[in-house]
């Protein structure tokens, strides 16, 4: 995904739309963005009262900040292992599971 125009330029290009100083397409093409992009840029700020861009969005956030999560995975994750087999994951047997016979070896 394309990263969002700078504040700034929005800020200039919605600025010279406000003063008149041309049509919308001459001023898109002075500030070197797309006209529907401009056109956006206007009916939101009209509509909404936002003149930048929407934050980021997506993921899930940390609980307790960054580095708490962090610790708590690697903590949850030294805990569940077995130093007694090579990945560190205790084997079927340790579990207490049957052994599954080899087909075709």
């Amino acid at each position: 995904m394309p990263r969002a125009y700078s504040t700034d330029l929005r800020e200039r290009a919605l600025a010279a739309c406000e003063a008149g100083e041309g049509r919308q397409s001459e001023i898109a093409r002075v500030y070197r963005i797309g006209e529907r992009t401009l056109s956006a840029w206007l009916r939101t700020a009209r509509e909404e009262g936002r003149r930048a861009p929407r934050p980021p969005r997506g993921g899930r956030p940390p609980v307790g900040g960054e580095a708490a999560t962090l610790a708590g995975l690697v903590a949850e994750r030294t805990t569940r292992r077995s130093p007694s087999t090579p990945t560190g994951w205790p084997s079927a047997r340790a579990c207490g599971a049957a052994p599954r016979p080899c087909a075709g070896r």
